[in-house]
């Protein structure tokens, strides 16, 4: 990905991630994750209905849905969630006090092969007196009388290094920290209510012209939604259409530009983990 943008970090480094939550925390090494999760994540260009969009591609996935658990109070109200986002008018990343949040809880790390960026909320009710980040791993949830409570709810919660700084010309990504295992991860919220179909996430498809040369310039991506849409989804199904010899970059902006003849649906599908904010 190239950066085409002023950064915004909004990771910590590593080192100055331990101990918020008032007892000593390990980290998650991100050092295996894949690299679009890692470093400097930076936007590409494509096009909705002919308008310039930024975007993201985040790796290969598979679609499926694994899950992440929220701890809920005694009366079943949302404890804080911890958002470590805070980001001065000039683009200048800012600490934040996270002590009064409960972090959400992970069950599954990027570079393992169960890892998946799209996750059903499960909830947990904590009793009073509950001290906020005591539970730190899906086996400590587990043992809360009452166990676990499966919500309708499917996030793209996506698991970055804590080192990672994000390319964010929006404003609109949430850096938020949570738990795997009793260590502290950061993770970006990227959706809050995904489409589904039975045990996997809807996919939007993602055009591109199907090129046997390379062409000056960037021809970008095109997509017939963005966040907020209908149809919306952050997982992306990679459909290609054909283009005469003469075609240059940015002679097609617009899904509607497309003839439907020309458009070629590989097989087997290619999905990828795609944000288009």
């Amino acid at each position: 990905m190239r950066a085409r943008c002023s950064l915004v970090l909004l990771a910590a480094l590593a080192g100055c991630m331990d101990n918020p939550f008032g007892r000593p925390a390990t980290v998650v090494d991100g050092e295996m994750f894949p690299d679009d999760l890692k470093g400097v994540i930076a936007p590409e260009q494509g096009f909705v209905a002919g308008q310039a969009v930024s975007f993201y591609e985040l790796g290969l996935v598979s679609g499926e849905i694994g899950e992440v658990v929220e701890l809920r109070d005694a009366s079943g109200g949302d404890l804080p969630i911890c958002d470590t986002r805070a980001v001065d008018e000039d683009g200048t990343a800012q600490d934040v006090d996270i002590a009064g949040c409960q972090g959400r809880v992970f069950s599954q790390l990027p570079g393992r092969s169960d890892y998946t960026p799209f996750v059903r909320i499960r909830t947990v009710d904590v009793g009073n007196g509950y001290e906020l980040n005591s539970v730190r791993s899906v086996e400590e949830a587990m043992g809360i009388a009452g166990s676990l409570q499966e919500t309708e709810r499917v996030m793209d919660l996506t698991v970055v290094d804590v080192r990672a700084a994000v390319v964010d010309p929006t404003g609109e990504f949430a850096r938020l920290t949570g738990w795997f295992d009793t260590l502290q991860l950061a993770y970006l919220e990227l959706a809050t209510d995904l489409p589904v179909d039975g045990d996997r996430v809807q996919s939007m498809p993602m055009y591109l012209p199907d090129l046997d040369d390379v062409v000056a310039g960037d021809p970008g991506a095109l997509f017939e939604y963005r966040a907020g849409d209908a149809g919306y989804s952050t997982l992306c199904r990679i459909v290609l259409f054909a283009v005469p010899e003469d075609y240059e970059a940015g002679d097609i902006t617009d899904v509607a530009q497309i003839n439907p003849a020309d458009i070629i649906e590989p097989s087997p599908q290619r999905l990828i983990h795609c944000v288009v904010p």
